[in-house]
């Protein structure tokens, strides 16, 4: 049986909008913030995001005309760096 795996903003408020209107972050902190969304499919996922805050991963791959490892790779990165959570059902 696959497992699906779906993906959520943080609490709906990525933790990149709350770490870059922290006082305590620094500019090279925030730098290194945005560039986890700097790559052209992470900002897609995340617009798709705005709008339908949970979303199965096989979906965004259908969406795309990326290839399913690269989309998943994209999702890795944003889930590590804590702008995503990945939820496996």
């Amino acid at each position: 049986m696959r497992k699906e795996i779906k993906f959520i903003c943080c609490d709906n408020d990525p933790k990149l909008l709350k770490n870059l209107n922290n006082e305590q972050i620094d500019d090279d902190e925030a730098i290194k913030i945005l560039k986890k969304i700097a790559h052209p499919l992470r900002l897609k996922i995340l617009r798709i995001l705005v709008y339908q805050t949970e979303i199965c991963s096989c979906e965004l791959t259908q969406l795309f005309d990326d290839s399913q490892p690269e989309v998943s790779r994209q999702l890795g990165i944003l889930a590590n760096s804590g702008i995503l959570v990945k939820r496996i059902l």
